[in-house]
């Protein structure tokens, strides 16, 4: 089974790319794969980088307010700064400080801790082996969530977890976390189940999510020295420049059939690639993040309506809006009316899920506009939801559940 990855806004090329990239197809591999395929391990797996063809701010951002006096703290240009805003939010929500970002959050919900820990990973993280363990660390950890959440369906974080009671720091929550999730496991149905014949690998419980609560910690810290504005409204900034930069050269330079822009050329060559793998048997999978999901679905409606997409799952994403104000080259001013209340999905697409999470303000629903898209929603309420979804393994899982066929 092919698959292909369609990023967002503000994708570049380099290490922290390369990173995230490889994370995301592990988890892919771990979680989502295995609900439809028979060899997860063994599906090619594409990622093509737009970005770089993308906004390209000829005087170095100058005309954003701020840019020249204000700072980020040095943290580099391969730092998330959707994660450190979710550090920032942890802070701000919690009652003793650094130490306890995740512990506060899990008081809360249990799994929001659990998608910032995850989350924080790719930049955390300098080698692709502590991602790696990390990433199989996450199948025992996810497997018991959904354990605990079936036997306590409306119950507390407390209820399904009373070990979170008298823990002190975010490094005890870790350890007690894996302790707790170690010997648990998804059967191929996608079910959770508890087996004490499976150890955790020692690896993984020094040199994986610890690392990530160390980072997270050292973000806190700083953060918690700053006013909230002065970190929080530079990194909002920076999301709204990348995509309103990358959206604007997108529109400007996506050319025509005959002659397609640099991003359309490099997304659907990547599509055609895959499609020509794929058969009855071995399907074709596309995740499109955000902004991917526009250029995924003017692709697939304009550019090369002959390329067959098994399942679509589009994520974070503004297809729907965009429809609304007809900004696809197959939008259709006619459309809605009395015949044809919603637009028809392309042609070609077998499947489409769109992914929205409720505290997202970039994420769109797609069902009300196009006729037999299924919205699916996410109700985190965390401040990372929108760069959050492909660096968390419970969206994989979730997404899995939905593609498997019902028992």
């Amino acid at each position: 089974m092919p698959m292909v990855f369609v990023h967002g806004v503000g994708n570049r090329g380099g290490a922290a790319y390369r990173r995230r990239s490889a994370y995301q197809e592990l988890l892919a591999r771990l979680f989502l794969l295995p609900a439809v395929s028979d060899d997860p391990s063994g599906t090619p797996v594409a990622a093509p980088l737009w970005g770089d063809q993308a906004a390209r701010a000829r005087w170095q951002h100058a005309s954003v307010p701020g840019r020249a006096v204000e700072s980020l703290g040095g943290a580099g240009p391969d730092l998330d700064q959707d994660v450190v805003a979710a550090a920032l939010e942890a802070v701000r929500w919690g009652r003793s400080g650094p130490d306890t970002v995740l512990l506060d959050l899990a008081a809360h919900r249990l799994e929001d801790a659990v998608d910032l820990l995850f989350a924080a990973l790719p930049a955390a993280s300098v080698d692709l082996g502590t991602l790696t363990r990390a990433a199989h660390e996450a199948v025992p950890v996810l497997a018991y969530l959904r354990a605990r959440e079936g036997l306590y369906p409306d119950g507390s974080s407390q209820e399904r977890h009373p070990w979170l009671a008298g823990l002190r720091d975010d490094r005890a929550f870790v350890t007690r976390l894996l302790q707790a999730s170690e010997g648990w496991a998804f059967r191929a149905d996608g079910t959770p189940f508890e087996t004490r014949e499976a150890p955790r690998p020692e690896v993984l419980g020094t040199r994986g999510l610890p690392h990530a609560v160390g980072w997270l910690r050292r973000q806190a810290v700083s953060a918690a020295q700053q006013p909230l504005s002065s970190r929080l409204i530079p990194a909002l900034s920076d999301t709204v420049t990348a995509c309103l930069g990358d959206i604007l050269v997108y529109l400007k330079e996506r050319g025509t059939v005959a002659e397609p822009g640099p991003i359309v050329r490099t997304v659907g060559s990547a599509l055609a690639e895959a499609a020509e793998h794929r058969s009855d048997s071995d399907p074709l999978v596309v995740v499109a993040h955000s902004m991917g999901g526009n250029i995924t679905y003017d692709i697939l409606t304009h550019f090369r309506p002959d390329l067959p997409v098994d399942i679509l799952v589009t994520v974070g994403s503004q297809v729907g809006y965009f429809e609304e104000l007809k900004l696809f080259h197959a939008s259709d001013e006619k459309v809605p009316n009395a015949q044809q209340p919603k637009v028809a999905p392309p042609a070609t697409v077998g499947r489409w899920i769109n992914v929205v999470d409720l505290n997202d303000p970039l994420a769109f629903s797609a069902a009300p506009v196009f006729a037999g898209a299924e919205d699916y929603r996410i109700p985190t309420g965390a401040l990372w939801a929108h760069s959050g979804y492909l660096n968390e393994p419970g969206f994989y899982e979730r997404v899995a559940r939905r593609l498997r066929p019902p028992r």
